[in-house]
């Protein structure tokens, strides 16, 4: 396997003909097979917000209390962040108060040190809230970017309106997103400097979402902004067009279709 080409192994993993797991007890065989499949093994990653926000065993010596690990201590011992073009944070369904936590708590800003990393995948249990007050990505380098509610309710508790992600993530071309009762901020004014505004947006998937009547698919995706100048008065509408859309549905949601 060492001479195999890395698109035939990673075609190899797509297709299921081979599981990572295997992958991985390969590359411990010896120190080649380490350095060979290192690229793929590290190039996805996921961890749960649990993991993020685990406690370790030490203890303050003043306060007797558990110390956190926060990501940044995580990241600064990880050896192949070069490496990482993806990752997926996923909700701990057995640990739902740890999951909460890491949701509102934890500061994905370390996320800047993988500097190739393109695509990121999360998972929140109810609505993505938590994202509008994360820390900003300085490199802005997030392109794909996946959210997935684990709530049971069709009400404001699954919520998502652009501008939880806007800020944070203003260079993403492709959402997908699955489990959400989609709104516009009706409230959301852009800056002077654009600000605010997922420009790029390009393709959206939509996975097990409802809206409300009146809004439309339009009016959530495709808002009209206006521009305004410090030195006129003069409005030019401005929109925000994506090219691509695709609507996906199981049988559970077949009565919002009909």
């Amino acid at each position: 396997m060492l001479s195999l080409p890395d698109d035939i192994i990673t075609f190899m993993l797509n297709v299921k003909l081979l599981d990572r797991k295997d992958l991985v007890s390969i590359s411990m065989l010896n120190k080649d097979y380490r350095k060979r499949f290192e690229p793929i093994l590290f190039d996805k990653i996921k961890m749960t917000w649990s993991q993020l926000n685990s406690t370790s065993n030490c203890s303050d010596s003043k306060q007797r209390q558990p110390l956190q690990i926060s990501l940044h201590r995580c990241f600064e011992s990880f050896m192949y962040k070069d490496l990482v073009s993806f990752i997926r944070v996923h909700s701990d369904m057995h640990n739902f108060k740890q999951t909460s936590y890491g949701e509102w708590n934890t500061d994905l800003s370390p996320l800047n040190d993988c500097k190739f990393l393109k695509g990121l995948a999360i998972e929140v249990l109810t609505s993505s809230r938590c994202l509008k007050y994360q820390s900003a990505l300085e490199r802005s380098q997030i392109v794909s970017l996946r959210i997935c509610s684990h709530s049971t309710t069709d009400d404001n508790a699954s919520l998502f309106q652009l501008t939880h992600i806007s800020t944070h993530f203003p260079n993403v071309s492709k959402l997908t997103l699955e489990g959400f009762l989609i709104d516009k901020d009706q409230y959301f004014m852009p800056s002077l400097n654009n600000s605010g505004r997922l420009s790029k947006l390009r393709d959206i998937t939509l996975v097990n979402c409802q809206w409300e009547y009146p809004l439309s698919l339009f009016d959530i995706f495709c808002p009209f902004y206006h521009h305004s100048s410090l030195y006129t008065t003069s409005k030019t509408p401005e929109i925000i067009q994506p090219t691509s859309l695709c609507l996906k549905y199981t049988n559970s949601y077949s009565s919002f279709v009909l």
